[in-house]
């Protein structure tokens, strides 16, 4: 293979494909040569093109820290995987599938920015595009604030496949949904007035989180899932979580927990300890405590609660839309209101013109002489 060499010390490689690298020193690699092996501990890597879209590159390196250096294309820093960077900072590959790719390398953009791509080596609609989705943990918080004076950030319980999860408020100017007409099968404009009947029925309510830790102590005023469900199914969707139904603070030794719980055989708990945590199933209860193989490396552990597999969550772009047909509605009511006041008020309008002028004829008739009449009411 043209380019083929296995250089200690300092040395250059021929312009080709393939260049191994098993010693120490300075490597110098001509345009277009593909580098392996073991990394350069002394000195640094150079070359003009050492990656291209038809040449992937994988490094790896069993030693603590190794440093890459590619003139004028790729800078990376080696820690157990790999890792790449331009000098300005705008373009790169990570062992975990991110892609940063300049724009002038793109035709879709503005050259002074850069494209960043997640599972996806060619990010062209947006300046962030994530392809694919996970079941990520969810962020539960600081739970041992009482036990020692380190706060521990722990992660958790499964959540729904998410493209992109934050453990807190995402904040932007505005959110666009997909929404075009040639991805839907149309069924028709939907029934405003059994929305606005459905929308009556939803309750808005006012409460707090019980993990205050994750979640603070705002007061809140929102939906109920499970209310909602009851008339607009289609708004709630079910996955598999952790809820916090136990939320106490334990003793734990060989695996027992000592707290009373009404947890049985099977079912799975969110277990914290200090420096670890997981969800574990239940092997054996007692009325003083209960059983996993979760072995903490102190005594302490933190009972979250137990896993669900029909945990809930609300679309609230749904609740809006039906909003949204229900106020419609509303306004259809209000119009037709509106317009039957005006014609009742034309109506009255007309009526007492008439009646004054009846009234005006009889004044023009009457003697001038007469005597008022008083009537009487019998009581």
């Amino acid at each position: 293979i043209n380019g083929l060499s296995n250089i200690v010390g300092n040395a250059t490689a021929n312009t080709g494909v393939l260049c191994w690298v098993g010693g120490q020193g300075n490597l110098v690699t001509g345009a277009g040569a593909l580098v392996f092996g073991s990394f350069l501990s002394d000195g640094g890597l150079r070359g003009t093109t050492l990656l291209s879209d038809n040449n992937p590159l994988s490094l790896r390196t069993t030693s603590a820290r190794r440093t890459a250096t590619v003139a004028n294309s790729f800078t990376g820093v080696f820690n157990g995987g790999y890792s790449f960077r331009t000098s300005d900072g705008q373009a790169g590959i990570s062992e975990a599938g991110l892609f940063v790719i300049p724009f002038s390398a793109n035709t879709a953009g503005n050259s002074s920015q850069a494209l960043v791509g997640i599972n996806t080596a060619t990010p062209t609609r947006g300046l962030l595009e994530v392809v694919g989705s996970v079941n990520n943990p969810q962020n539960a918080g600081r739970f041992f604030d009482n036990f020692s004076n380190a706060l521990t950030d722990l992660a958790g319980a499964n959540h729904s496949s998410y493209s992109i999860f934050a453990s807190s408020r995402i904040a932007g100017f505005s959110f666009d949904a997909v929404s075009d007409a040639r991805i839907k099968r149309i069924e028709g404009r939907s029934d405003a007035v059994r929305d606005l009947k459905t929308l009556l029925s939803i309750e808005v309510t006012d409460y707090k989180f019980k993990d205050t830790l994750a979640n603070g102590n705002v007061p809140q005023k929102k939906v109920i899932a499970q209310q909602v469900e009851q008339y607009y199914p289609q708004a709630v969707s079910q996955h598999t979580d952790v809820v916090p139904d136990i939320y106490e603070k334990a003793t734990a030794k060989d695996g027992w927990v000592q707290l009373t719980t009404d947890l049985k055989v099977g079912e799975r708990v969110r277990l914290i300890g200090e420096k670890e945590e997981g969800i574990h199933e239940v092997l054996e209860v007692t009325k003083d405590g209960f059983r996993t193989s979760f072995k903490p490396a102190g005594d302490k552990v933190f009972v979250y609660g137990r896993e669900v597999k029909d945990s809930r969550t609300v679309d609230y772009d749904a609740i809006s839309m039906l909003n949204v047909s229900a106020t419609q509605e509303l306004a259809r009511k209000v119009e037709a209101k509106d317009a039957e006041i005006a014609a009742l008020k034309k109506q009255l309008a007309e009526q007492t013109k008439a009646i004054e002028a009846r009234l005006a004829r009889l004044e023009r008739f009457a003697p001038a002489t007469a005597v008022p009449v008083k009537l009487a009411l019998k009581k």
